[in-house]
């Protein structure tokens, strides 16, 4: 049932936005939910990396996504935009519009607002029973920002109490 549920409000946020494509991963391009009418997650990567006006520095793009919540980059002609909103400190929220979804003045923003609120409270459930893992924000002090865990003390504890 949630998943359908997140298919459906994604198919709804595509046409209230008139996106291209919209898609939801667990992660940057872990397991998705896209809508029953669009291209497959692959298909939406492969579009965004075949568009000729689009030149993005991904590594600061994903870097503003974990720190702000959301990411936006336009391409030359004006035609395209890739937004991206964090949802949960681990889900992405990736669309393909025609216009900007991250600035305030936008008048898409109250149904941006609405969607990624219902995302909030759907995502989560679709994993239920799955044991879930955050990945430490970069400057988090547990590490972050490389695809290891956080960093732990190697030195045994046998070690510690015989030089003592």
């Amino acid at each position: 049932m949630v998943p359908l549920a997140v298919t459906r409000l994604l198919a709804s946020f595509k046409s209230s936005t008139d996106a291209y494509d919209v898609a939801t991963f667990n992660g940057w391009r872990g397991r998705t939910h896209v809508p029953a009418d669009t291209t497959s997650p692959a298909q939406l990567w492969d579009t965004i990396g075949d568009l000729a006006c689009l030149e993005v520095d991904w590594s600061p793009f994903k870097i503003r996504l974990v720190r702000s919540g959301e990411s936006e980059v336009a391409c030359r002609c004006g035609a395209h935009f890739v937004t991206a909103f964090l949802i949960c400190r681990r889900w992405t929220l990736l669309v393909l519009g025609r216009q900007t979804l991250a600035t305030p003045l936008s008048e898409l923003l109250p149904i941006r607002n609405t969607t990624i609120e219902k995302l909030a409270r759907l995502l989560p459930h679709l994993e239920e029973g799955e044991r879930i893992t955050v990945e430490p924000l970069p400057g988090d002090p547990r590490g972050g920002g490389g695809t290891a865990g956080p960093a732990e003390l190697a030195i045994p504890l046998w070690w510690v109490r015989r030089s003592n």
